[in-house]
């Protein structure tokens, strides 16, 4: 009845786990079809299957640590005999080799404490995906102005983190969210996906295809709001990196872009690491793409 009861409780906590999940990734707003990796990278956020196997490997770790030997002699002689591979031990193997952990045999030799054994767990899992996010990410065409560098499980990203309580800024990094994943809808996206037969025209100026370089450096329809918050993120770079550099290097409308999108990607090689500044040029971009995405919308609407 105990190991009845511990397996109930360990299955509502990750029924907890998965309800909880949920509602950051829906508070958070992204689209559905934003990429998984995109969601639980900039959450900083485990998927749930990892979630499962830290239940699973605290309840080996509790099973081994068993002073009920009845319990631990009929388990062990399933593993030993390999009566069912899809018994609870055989499966728990996988997962330990997952991760890179110690193997049950291993474990059976020398077990650790059970908080030296949580840490190493958490340790390994959260490696584990952390990697595997920033793999899946740069697969991800969508993600290229992602920077992959600082995808860690634990750390939230920047767009969210610099964010403030405030209703307003929230929406903010909405809105940047959306442009650093590539769901932010624009006529380009649209013809490419065919939505509607969409014309990739932009239709606020009508000279060029509105893709995301347009909208955020080129469209002249946007240039009033594009000048007034663009002159404070130039003010604070050329403060950090000088005049000639920026000239050097911020010409480029890719490179600006990628500024605006995410700086971070630019730390090591036109930026330096410095995370006050960065956070301020965060923050300086949200209210820049915010105030475009605003005036974009206003327009439409009058166009209409």
């Amino acid at each position: 009845m105990t190991l009845l009861q511990g397996l109930i409780g360990k299955a509502n906590i990750a029924h907890e786990a998965i309800a909880f999940q949920s509602n950051r990734e829906s508070v958070k707003a992204l689209p559905t079809r934003t990429a998984s990796a995109a969601v639980f990278s900039l959450l900083g956020a485990l998927p749930i299957e990892a979630e499962l196997h830290k239940r699973q490997l605290s309840l080996l770790h509790s099973i081994l640590a068993s002073e009920n030997q009845n319990l631990r002699d009929i388990l062990l002689r399933q593993y030993r005999l390999e009566i069912c591979n899809g018994t609870f031990l055989h499966r728990t193997e996988n997962v330990l080799l997952q991760y890179s952990l110690p193997s049950i045999d291993e474990l059976l030799i020398f077990l650790p404490t059970k908080i030296k054994w949580k840490q190493s767990v958490r340790h390994a899992i959260n490696t584990f995906w952390s990697n595997k996010f920033r793999s899946l990410s740069r697969e991800k065409s969508t993600l290229t102005r992602l920077c992959t560098d600082i995808i860690n499980i634990g750390e939230i990203h920047s767009v969210w983190k610099t964010a403030t309580e405030i209703p307003g800024d929230t929406k903010k990094a909405i809105t940047k969210a959306r442009i650093l994943t590539g769901t932010y809808l624009l006529q380009a996206t649209k013809a490419k996906f065919n939505i509607g037969s969409t014309d990739p025209i932009c239709p606020l100026c009508k000279l060029e295809e509105e893709n995301l370089l347009h909208f955020l450096t080129r469209c002249p329809s946007l240039e009033g709001v594009r000048r007034t918050f663009y002159a404070p993120l130039k003010q604070a770079v050329i403060n950090k990196i000088g005049i000639d550099q920026w000239k050097t290097n911020f010409q480029n409308r890719e490179t600006l872009s990628q500024l605006i999108v995410d700086c971070r990607k630019l730390v090591g090689s036109l930026l330096p690491n410095d995370n006050n500044f960065l956070n301020m040029v965060e923050s300086i971009s949200r209210n820049l793409c915010d105030k475009l995405h605003q005036q974009r919308l206003t327009q439409i609407n009058s166009l209409s």
